[in-house]
């Protein structure tokens, strides 16, 4: 069970809100903060719980899976990354604000029977699926759609999954977005910055202001409508997946990946993963450092590092040694794998070890 936080409250109207879209819970990204944050509660006097905080990208995995998602969080930037998610429900909608003090690669399908709405909203964008958007806009992602998700440095993202049976005919965004030929599984809609601020404001206030009984339908049905005048007033509304040359870069980089996920425990020479990828070593090295903004090669190094610190969180102590794991994923040599290691995550392996 993750450990409860507090955080800091303004008073917010439950449907037109005054929840500022720039909430205070993840402004100051730091381990301290994320893990003690707490504030009294204006006219009250009172501490009031907030569902969830965590600085694991462990836990936030863990937390994805809960709600549905099929999904695999890496990180890839180096140092010692601090992440955070609130959650909350609002009748059957589920909500989340996350952040990230460093870039993270996500992986993986949306959960089954269900829009999901992703929205940035810190001061960097969000990649998904080959496609960049910053606050003006936000993505929709069918039930089970494939996702390869990049974060900036110092990220925060609002999601919401709603049941698509929960849905309205006048609410689905497979009827509102007019300008594809399909409801595609991933659309990138830019819209009114008035709906989208909105939108946002209602969001937040359904994470940090929970209400119960009636008026949980009532915020429910704020929130859809909402979504739906988001979409009605878009902008331009992309469909990513018929973009063919972002198609053709993911496709390059989900066969770049199975390669390596397959052989981490052996040298990998970037010739091979260009010929299991079909494509030439140019456009690999082009492919990555558009979309991951790394070479192929440190993707390769970040790949086998975020393994092992996974094996080491999970590993019985009394059974699995750091050597033997290091070895296991192809690191020889141990002095500089420590190193490596210390420089990727912030600490020794042993300390990953013994933090359990």
């Amino acid at each position: 069970m993750l450990d409860s936080v507090r955080t800091q409250h303004r008073h917010i109207d439950i449907f037109e809100t005054d929840a500022p879209s720039d909430y205070p819970f993840f402004d100051n990204m730091n381990e301290t903060k994320l893990s003690t944050m707490c504030a009294d509660e204006p006219g009250t006097g009172d501490q009031t719980p907030h569902p969830a905080a965590y600085c694991s990208i462990e836990e936030m995995q863990a937390a994805a899976e809960s709600e549905g998602w099929s999904i695999d969080y890496r990180q890839l930037q180096a140092g010692r990354l601090v992440v955070g998610s609130v959650s909350g429900e609002c009748a059957t909608i589920s909500l989340l604000d996350e952040c990230a003090s460093g870039r993270i690669e996500a992986v993986g399908e949306t959960p089954e029977g269900h829009i999901t709405v992703v929205m940035p909203c810190g001061r960097n964008g969000l990649r998904i699926n080959g496609k960049s958007l910053d606050r003006r806009g936000l993505f929709v992602l069918k039930s089970r759609a494939e996702m390869h998700a990049v974060t900036g440095g110092h990220t925060r993202a609002l999601g919401m999954h709603i049941p698509i049976s929960h849905l309205k005919p006048t609410e689905r965004p497979d009827i509102l977005i007019k300008d594809t030929r399909l409801f595609s599984p991933v659309s990138m809609i830019e819209s009114s910055p008035t709906s989208i601020e909105r939108l946002r404001r209602l969001m937040c206030a359904a994470i940090y202001r929970p209400v119960s009984g009636r008026w949980q339908e009532e915020r429910a049905s704020g929130l859809t409508t909402a979504l739906a005048e988001v979409i009605n007033k878009c902008d331009s509304s992309t469909s990513v997946d018929e973009d063919e040359p972002c198609t053709k870069r993911l496709r390059t980089i989900k066969r770049a990946c199975e390669f390596i996920e397959a052989h981490l425990d052996e040298p990998i020479r970037i010739v091979q993963v260009c010929t299991y990828s079909r494509t030439t070593i140019s456009q690999l090295e082009r492919t990555f450092r558009r979309e991951l903004q790394m070479s192929p090669g440190q993707y390769i190094r970040a790949h086998r590092l975020m393994s092992v610190n996974r094996k080491l969180i999970h590993a019985n102590r009394n059974g699995d040694s750091i050597t033997r794991i290091a070895t296991d994923h192809g690191f020889t040599h141990l002095g500089r794998f420590a190193g490596a290691y210390r420089e990727q995550f912030g600490e020794l392996p042993s300390e990953t070890l013994n933090r359990k």
